[in-house]
């Protein structure tokens, strides 16, 4: 729901055929801050489609819901989520040692962040 604390939408190919998600989770309006989070299905990845909805997600989310940070995190071995969190301009702030179990283990995360205001990559 569009005032409640997530944001999501899904991501279709030309047949209406569900190929991922993206959002905002945690949204909180007092601290005007929320986290970029989305997935997509491996056979369409590395066609910019994450970049673009991520783009319309994080102008969303400076414009309409006035957040000033939206940030994300991001598995370090995930090098392809990297790149498109670096393609929107979004800032490396640090290393999250530890953050969340993956498969049992905990892993580390890279935190990034956009700031209202920052210039993103060019459409």
């Amino acid at each position: 729901m569009p005032g409640g604390p997530d944001q999501r939408w899904a991501l279709a190919d030309a047949e209406d055929g569900l190929i991922g998600t993206i959002g905002l989770n945690g949204i909180d309006l007092l601290h005007g801050r929320a986290e970029l989070a989305y997935d997509l299905d491996p056979h369409w990845q590395g066609q910019g489609l994450a970049t673009h909805a991520a783009r319309a997600v994080l102008d969303w989310g400076h414009a309409v819901r006035r957040l000033v940070r939206i940030q994300a995190t991001v598995l370090d071995s995930n090098a392809r989520s990297i790149a498109v969190l670096e393609r929107l301009g979004m800032q490396r702030e640090g290393l999250l040692h530890a953050y969340r179990h993956v498969r049992g283990h905990p892993r580390n995360f890279w935190l990034f962040a956009h700031l209202e205001g920052a210039v993103t990559s060019p459409r």
